[in-house]
């Protein structure tokens, strides 16, 4: 009786197409093994061998971080191993495989070593001089049977069929591409997977995690080499031949290139890269040949358009979404759906619901309506409208997870490289739409934004954190540096201080300084007082009311009511299902009221001066 079953074996299938992979692959394999066309035979096993080295390679550097120039020497070790049990031992192909998965674990194994001590960029140098030892040591194994330039590889028969046939080669690639599907989808979701990202994310988070370093590195060079090395066994075959001297560090470097081109964080980003890789190449190869009339200079002709291409590609591709092919498609995908033409031509009759960014009381200098915020497919944020008049401070509060986070940088700008999609009708400041606008040219708009973490520079020292802001078509470093210290004069001792080894306040103090420095129209702050200690709080809170009294504009997301109660006039709750409510501070925050909008209702006037929405 089975007592425990592993939790990587009972996992649920995720939300993706992983279960219709499999005959998928299964239909493609068939219908092109049924056609008699040797060149899309050859073009479809070129294009699964580069997936199921691209996978592995995707896999290392989604989970770990590590970048790996290993494919070559991985792949020479799979491949060299496949010749010398087929040829000179007369093995039968699964030991053959077998044996060529633990030499590509045991290279694995030894170019994990220098990254126990050394950082990402000396492990990628390493793994480069892997490919130049390994090339060496394979030919003293030529050498040493006769075989000075390559190792020929004795394919036998499986069921009748010749291991080294396209339909073999088709069926072989296609179940390890599966498989490299599978394990994709799975292995983060495992244990093993959980180790790997938070050894990732922070070593000391790990460790204390009881996480261990050493042990997370070695398995995952180790596992993602052995899935390369029986690509390259299944490559061995097909060829026939191994020439050492073709597993080198261009070959590494092509591999990485699909990586990057087609995206570790997709799922089908390998499989995109291979595609673009072994396509490009071939059909510009194909148009120069035609071009040229068949010429002798047609060929290399074309293969170096081909490679020229390939590489423009990876360029265009790094500018426009460095996240890869399958996201700049996603990406492209939500382009259209939002410049689609709206379903319903004809005039929608005006909304009779009070608009909530009226202009009620005064000007408006920032107006947000109908704002969405979502991660991929998980919407964080629904229609969220919100109205600040300037000189106003507007908190936002809500309960833990329910967006405060997301709806400041949604103000603030979110960078190019991030997964996010925020959708509004409008978000203006003081007349300037803001939607276009990334978050460096919002803070040229005048929106300057203190974040939660990563608020400061802890290398710099404080004067230079304070010169980050300054910019020399709008007053001089000296004149920045007087300005912060004249509302915050306690940092005035501390200028030549390196501003890591600030105190908790003194860096919110820093941080907010910084921001004022770039002479901002609106403050965005995310969690103002986390962390701190009252005296801090309440000079912050001192702090944040004179800047307002000088006329600046500030809206603080803050989890303490008490605070938000002495500091804002006007507060956006936040409820947990991704919506929210606008109105008056002390309205908001007394006990009973803020019970009932959690629960759904919405006990603030519309009639009042701050208007309330429910979304």
């Amino acid at each position: 009786m089975v007592k425990h079953v592993p939790a990587v074996l009972t996992a649920k299938w995720p939300d993706v197409a992983v279960p219709r992979a499999v005959p998928v692959v299964a239909v493609v394999v068939a219908i092109v093994c049924a056609v008699p066309a040797p060149s899309l035979w050859n073009s479809a096993i070129t294009l699964l061998l580069a997936a199921t080295v691209a996978y592995p390679l995707a896999l290392l550097a989604r989970l770990t971080g590590i970048v790996s120039l290993a494919s070559a020497p991985v792949a020479l070790a799979g491949g060299v191993g496949a010749a010398y049990c087929s040829t000179v031992l007369g093995l039968p192909i699964l030991v053959v495989l077998a044996v060529s998965a633990a030499g590509g674990a045991l290279i694995g194994l030894l170019m994990s070593l220098p990254a126990l001590r050394w950082s990402t960029l000396y492990t990628l140098v390493t793994t480069l001089a892997a490919v130049y030892i390994v090339v060496y040591l394979a030919a003293r194994v030529g050498d040493a049977i006769g075989q000075s330039y390559g190792l020929t590889v004795t394919a036998d028969e499986v069921f009748g069929v010749a291991v080294n046939s396209p339909q073999f080669m088709l069926a072989a690639l296609g179940l390890l591409l599966v498989a490299n599907v599978y394990l994709t989808v799975v292995l983060p979701r495992s244990q093993v997977g959980r180790d790997w990202q938070a050894d990732r994310t922070s070593r000391h988070l790990a460790a204390t995690l009881g996480v261990r370093h050493g042990r997370v590195l070695l398995a995952s060079f180790m596992f993602t080499s052995a899935l390369m090395a029986l690509a390259a066994a299944l490559s061995a075959y097909w060829i026939g031949f191994i020439e050492y001297q073709y597993y080198d560090v261009n070959m590494s470097i092509e591999y990485l290139t699909i990586v990057i081109v087609g995206g570790t964080a997709s799922l089908w980003g390998p499989l995109a890269g291979s595609l673009v890789y072994v396509l490009l190449p071939a059909a510009l190869a194909g148009l120069a040949f035609d071009l040229l009339g068949g010429s002798p200079t047609a060929t290399q002709y074309g293969s170096n358009l081909g490679s020229t291409a390939f590489g423009a590609l990876l360029i265009a591709t790094l500018l426009m979404e460095p996240r890869g092919l399958a996201f700049l498609a996603e990406r492209l995908r939500r382009t259209r759906s939002a410049a689609a033409p709206r379903a319903h031509p004809t005039p929608v009759p005006p909304d009779p619901t009070p608009d909530p960014t009226a202009e009620t009381g005064g000007p408006a200098l920032l107006t947000v309506r109908d704002l969405s915020v979502s991660y991929g497919a998980v919407g964080v944020l629904h229609g969220i409208d919100l109205r600040v008049a300037p000189g106003e401070i507007v908190g936002i509060t809500g309960p833990a997870g329910s967006g405060k986070t997301s709806l400041l940088r949604a103000l603030a700008g979110f960078t190019a490289a991030e997964t996010v999609d925020v959708r509004a009708t409008r978000m203006e400041l003081d007349g300037v739409d803001l939607r276009p606008l990334p978050a460096d040219r919002r803070a040229r708009a005048g929106v300057a934004f203190v974040p939660e973490r990563d608020k400061i520079v802890p290398s710099l020292s404080v004067r230079a954190n304070l010169l980050l802001g300054v910019r020399s078509d709008r007053r001089s470093t000296a004149t920045a540096t007087e300005r912060a210290l004249d509302r915050f004069a306690e940092l005035a001792p501390l200028l030549d201080k390196q501003a890591g080894l600030l105190s908790g306040g003194e860096r919110q103090m820093l941080a907010i300084a910084s921001a004022m420095v770039m002479d901002p129209r609106l403050l965005v702050i995310d969690e103002l007082t986390l962390g701190l200690s009252p005296r801090k709080v309440e000079e912050l809170v001192d702090v944040i009311h004179t800047l307002s009294a000088d006329g600046l504009t500030v809206v603080v997301g803050e989890q303490d009511a008490s605070v938000l109660g002495s500091l804002a006039g006007s507060v956006c709750l936040l409820r947990g299902d991704g919506t929210a409510v606008q109105g008056p501070a002390a309205e908001l925050l007394d006990a009973t009221a803020l019970e009932a909008v959690l629960i759904g209702a919405a006990p603030v006037d519309a009639t009042a001066p701050h208007p309330s929405r429910s979304a």
